[in-house]
C-alpha cells in the first residue's frame, strides 16, 4: 500500500471507530439500555456484541420504524468493517467508497433514533 492509502486507512479506521462510540451513545440511551463494550480489544469483539444488539433490539420497547432504524445503524457499521478489513487485504476505490456509505447510512440512521429519543423526554 502506498502512504496515500495507509492515510486513507487510517481515516476510515477513526470513521469506523467514531461510528462505533455512536452507536454505543445511542443503545445506551434506548429505554432498555443496550450497553456496548468501550474497551473491546479489537474490531471483531465490537462485532460480535453489535450482532448482538441487532437481535436485542427486537426486544425493544420502541416504535418498529425506530427499531428499524438501530438495527439499520448496526448493519451499516457491520458493513463499514467488512469493507475495511476486504480493503485491507486487497484494495480497491469501490470499497472505500461502500465503506463511506454504509457510515453515512449509520450516521443518518443514529440521528433518527436520537430525534426519536428527545421527543420521548
Amino acid at each position: 500500500m502506498s502512504d496515500r492509502d495507509d492515510k486513507a486507512m487510517d481515516q476510515a479506521a477513526d470513521k469506523l471507530s467514531a461510528a462505533y462510540l455512536a452507536l454505543h451513545a445511542v443503545c445506551h440511551e434506548l429505554p432498555i439500555a443496550i450497553m456496548l463494550p468501550l474497551d473491546a480489544a479489537t474490531p471483531g469483539g465490537c462485532a460480535t456484541a453489535i450482532i448482538r444488539a441487532i437481535t436485542v433490539l427486537d426486544e425493544e420497547p420502541l416504535p418498529m420504524a425506530v427499531k428499524r432504524k438501530a438495527q439499520l445503524a448496526c448493519i451499516a457499521w457491520l458493513n463499514a468493517l467488512d469493507l475495511f478489513r476486504l480493503q485491507d487485504a486487497a484494495p480497491r476505490v469501490y470499497r472505500m467508497a461502500g465503506l463511506a456509505l454504509s457510515l453515512a447510512n449509520l450516521a443518518e440512521s443514529v440521528a433518527e433514533v436520537q430525534a426519536w429519543l428527545v421527543e420521548q423526554e
